[in-house]
């Protein structure tokens, strides 16, 4: 309790503090998310409830960018990488936009294998960025629970809701694992509807507040665990 009255009271002082310069950076919003929660989620929560007081949230302070060098307007022109020489299309080549392309892109060097891994990672760290993000959609709770039934007797194949299904050992024992968490998802689903109904009343602003921090943890908490079912 100690712990959650702090984090109101850092949560008051940031709200104090945006609406006096009418903005608030993510890594203010970083310093007072719920401890044990995703980043992603509950850096979009607290960043959606500062928003609806009018609070914007920008990835930099503006007022840092004032001590920025400024661009001479006469810039260097960087000759392109390659061989340094252009293509210079002939009037034949013209009326042959494809013939152009395959020699322009002939001209561009190829990946290294140093480029080719920072292109891989940045894949992957996009498409769990956006793993997450789905997953922070109530929507998702919702469907899993629509398709547990057909994940439990068979009828959806594994291969179909997870990205590792191919190198699970034991199909079944997965299926009860993943059934023991659909069921922890549906009680947290019923602990945020009723954290919610909570809002409907006319309550203080500390008390908004812990409610809304106690919603961002619970739906935090909700994301961590259907994550944990390794989703396609």
């Amino acid at each position: 309790m100690a712990q959650n009255d702090k984090k109101i009271k850092e949560l008051q002082r940031l709200i104090e503090k945006g609406k006096k310069r009418g903005y608030l950076t993510f890594d203010e919003v970083d310093a007072v998310l719920p401890s044990g929660a995703s980043v992603d989620v509950s850096r979009s929560q607290l960043a959606t409830m500062f928003e609806n007081m009018e609070i914007a949230v920008l990835e930099e302070d503006p007022e840092d960018n004032f001590e920025e060098d400024d661009f001479d307007e006469e810039e260097e022109v960087v000759a392109p990488t390659g061989d340094g020489k252009s293509y210079e299309p002939s009037a034949g080549d013209l009326d042959d936009p494809i013939k152009i392309y395959f020699r322009e892109m002939g001209e561009k060097p190829l990946l290294d294998r140093e480029g080719e891994i920072r292109l891989a990672r940045g894949i992957e760290e996009g498409q769990e960025g956006i793993v997450k993000s789905a997953l922070n959609c109530p929507v998702a709770s919702e469907y899993l629970l629509e398709i547990r039934d057909d994940i439990r007797s068979g009828a959806l194949p594994l291969e179909e809701v997870r990205r590792d299904a191919e190198e699970l050992a034991d199909e079944r024992a997965t299926i009860r694992t993943m059934m023991g968490i659909v069921t922890k998802v549906k009680n947290r689903r019923h602990k945020m509807r009723s954290i919610r109904s909570k809002l409907n009343r006319r309550l203080r602003d500390e008390t908004e507040l812990k409610v809304r921090l106690e919603l961002i943890e619970v739906q935090a908490g909700m994301a961590t665990l259907m994550e944990g079912l390794n989703p396609t």
